[in-house]
This record gives C-alpha cells, structure tokens and sequence, in this order.
C-alpha cells in the first residue's frame, strides 16, 4: 500500500558505541587501519497527519555490525560498516512507505579522528 509523504521536520536521534579490536592486537602510534564492532540505538519522530503517512510520533531503529576503516592522513580517513538492521524507511522521491524491515544495512563515508 502506498501513501503519500508530506515533507516535514523529523527528528533523528540515537547513540551510537564503537568498539576497536585492533589496538589490543597492535601496538602501533600511527596504525593507518581500525577494525571495529559497532551498534546503533535511536529513532526518530514523525509530524504528519494520518491522511500522510501510515506511522505518526515515535519510530524505533537500530543496528548492530561491524566496521573498518582507513587513514590516509593521521586523522581524516574513509570507512564502511556493515550490519544487521531495523529501521523504517521513508522514500519522499517515489512517494511510498515501507515498513520496519530488518535487513542487511552498510554505510559508508569520511572518518576524524582526534
């Protein structure tokens, strides 16, 4: 079923945790690769009327994987993680509402480290 997406302002929040495994392996100052286990817990909130979308108010997400990352300078690199996820989907492009799925999820983009 399909409905149609009214763009509003939605709130996204959430904690994130990292867990780094390789500094118990290595001991290097400027080790230029990160190895780590990751999970997410958040949501975000929807302000729409019923004539809208399907869900108003609170929408639970999470994710829970692993990660890797690479410095090519001592503290700007790239990363990609990928995991098991939760989450609702909302596409404004096509118009249309998926529901809660919990699927294979990989994000990727610029690391900072200090």
């Amino acid at each position: 079923m399909s409905y149609i997406v009214k763009y509003s302002n939605t709130p996204y929040y959430g904690l994130n945790l990292n867990y780094h495994l390789l500094p118990y392996l290595i001991k290097a100052d400027d080790f230029r690769f990160d190895l780590y286990l990751t999970g997410k817990f958040g949501g975000h909130y929807i302000f729409s009327s019923e004539n809208y979308a399907p869900e108003n108010g609170n929408i639970f997400d999470y994710k829970i994987g692993c990660g890797i990352s690479f410095y090519l300078w001592k503290h700007i690199g790239f990363f990609t993680e990928i995991g098991l996820a939760n989450f609702s989907n909302l596409n404004y492009n096509a118009f249309t509402y998926f529901s809660k799925k919990t699927l294979i999820n990989s994000n990727y983009g610029l690391t900072f480290k200090f």
